[in-house]
């Protein structure tokens, strides 16, 4: 496949509200399957998936299918998270992602989840490309990357929520220094 075909498919995908991956399954689509459909392949969420989760995903994030048995579903944590985050603005590393795997989470499961759209949201990956300089072909800068051009050293397992959110506070508070 050549490269605008891909990029022909990506784009497509992301207007349908589909996750797209390049580099992994290049011509597959990897979240949510068609309506009435057994799930296939890698979904990432950690609220309940029914979905396997591909050995490769596992060695990034580290969540394995029997991890998620006894969590919640996207159900059961909606309203506690929309209460939760109010009108409180978010900070989010590569937030364009996060928001699209919330959003997917809450269409399997029949909800609309029209409150995500409201949200008032700053890309922390963004802004770190736009201080520390853009380090892949995207123009943009990994958390790890950040991390590191902040003199930071990471303290949890990456991609981790909780680590992951700590360390991009403390990524955001280093470029606020500087301001």
């Amino acid at each position: 496949m050549c490269h605008d075909d891909l990029e022909t498919r990506r784009a497509a995908a992301l207007a349908q509200n589909k996750c797209f991956t390049k580099g992994r399954l290049r011509d597959e689509f990897r979240m949510k399957p068609a309506p009435g459909a057994e799930p296939v392949k890698i979904y990432k969420n950690a609220y309940g998936s029914k979905v396997c989760i591909d050995p490769s995903a596992f060695a990034v994030h580290g969540i394995s299918a029997d991890s998620l048995t006894d969590e919640p579903l996207w159900p059961d944590i909606t309203r506690q998270l929309q209460h939760n985050i109010g009108q409180h603005p978010l900070i989010i590393f590569n937030a364009d992602f996060d928001l699209r795997i919330l959003k997917q989470t809450a269409i399997a499961h029949n909800d609309p989840a029209s409150w995500l759209d409201n949200l008032t949201v700053y890309c922390a990956m963004w802004l770190s490309a736009k201080y520390y300089g853009p380090t892949n072909r995207y123009g943009t800068i990994s958390l790890s990357r950040a991390v590191s051009q902040a003199g930071l050293s990471w303290v949890g397992q990456a991609h981790s929520a909780v680590t992951d959110a700590a360390m991009t506070a403390q990524v955001i508070n280093d470029i606020a220094e500087y301001w």
